[in-house]
């Protein structure tokens, strides 16, 4: 069983307290979005700054699952988390990226998509 864990996260996970800071910066980063796209709404004319808040939120996120995949962060062997569990939290991470972005869609167009 060990095997198949270092096969999967070989040199492919990041430490617990990157998680936690990135987790916060991301929230932030998120209400600051929030406030933008409701402070700038279609009809407004600077809604321009709504759609580019929309857009990186639309992007970015799967961006960074993929370079965290395959990029960020180093650990060893002995401390390799459960190929379930990194499963788990990708999951749970998608679906409040998508949860997020039907939000920020809602207080933009001020109806649900």
């Amino acid at each position: 069983m060990m095997e198949d864990r270092v096969a999967f996260f070989k040199e492919q996970t990041r430490s617990t307290l990157g998680g936690i800071a990135i987790a916060v910066l991301s929230g932030l980063a998120y209400c600051a979005s929030a406030w933008v796209v409701r402070s700038y709404p279609r009809d407004s004319p600077h809604r321009a700054y709504s759609e580019l808040s929309i857009l990186l939120w639309l992007v970015g996120p799967p961006l960074f699952f993929l370079a965290e995949y395959s990029i960020i962060g180093r650990r060893s062997e002995e401390r390799l988390p459960s190929v379930e569990r990194f499963k788990y939290s990708q999951d749970l991470a998608a679906k409040f990226w998508l949860a997020g972005l039907a939000l920020l869609v809602f207080l933009y167009e001020g109806k649900l998509p």
